[in-house]
């Protein structure tokens, strides 16, 4: 993976990004100063992306650290998998390492919400000498479950995945509906949660792209991850 990082001289995020051995484009948020020798990893969680760490980058690298939030493949403006290829969690890990070595880290700490936090935690398992310590943000788990319910979970993947292949992303009459669609998305997930205008509106920044027409977007994120 090679790096090209545009790194501002404050504390102002740089916008990049990173190829991957397998040619994928990783792209990178980046805050402070590349001298600084706390390093940190932020992983966003599922249907997110960088921005989630738009006020947390800075507060960090106030607080001198070097930190670079990527965006997952398909996710945000990260490239797509192919389409004979899909999401596994267990994949994650290496896109996280191929970062750290492209910016020439050792050693680094990780920040991760839910879904990063998964990946951050099997990233500790794996690499523990390149780990220096890890924040966990709601941390969403790898999920299991009874052996016998895997054929059952096997066709159910099997006819979702089909569903998925040829289904084209929504198109939104304007970005303040992909915001409240991003919103009303927050609430399936149940328990409570919530999540303020605001901060969807940093997450569909990040994840929006113009339509066809007017003040049409559409979310960025592949459909399939």
């Amino acid at each position: 993976m090679s790096a090209a990082h545009t790194r501002s001289a404050d504390v102002v995020a740089g916008k990049s990004f990173v190829t991957c051995s397998n040619g994928s484009n990783i792209f990178t948020k980046v805050w402070g100063q590349p001298s600084s020798d706390r390093k940190a990893l932020a992983l966003h969680g599922y249907l997110d992306n960088s921005g989630s760490f738009d006020l947390l980058g800075p507060a960090l690298a106030k607080e001198g650290f070097e930190v670079v939030a990527i965006d997952f493949p398909g996710h945000g403006r990260s490239d797509h998998m192919s389409k004979d290829a899909w999401y596994p969690i267990l994949d994650y890990p290496e896109y996280v390492i191929e970062a750290a070595r492209s910016l020439g880290w050792e050693k680094f700490s990780m920040v991760g919400h839910s879904m990063g936090g998964a990946v951050a935690s099997l990233v500790a398992a794996s690499f523990p000498e390149m780990v220096e310590r890890c924040v966990f943000l709601d941390i969403l788990g790898p999920f299991a479950s009874r052996t016998g319910t895997s054929p059952k979970l096997l066709r159910a993947s099997v006819a979702s995945r089909r569903a998925l292949v040829d289904k084209e992303p929504k198109v939104y009459k304007s970005f303040d509906e992909a915001v409240r669609t991003r919103l009303k998305a927050v609430t399936m997930w149940g328990e409570g949660q919530t999540m303020s205008w605001n901060g969807a509106v940093r997450l569909v920044a990040g994840a929006t792209k113009p339509g066809e027409g007017g003040d049409q977007v559409q979310f960025t994120n592949d459909v399939r991850s």
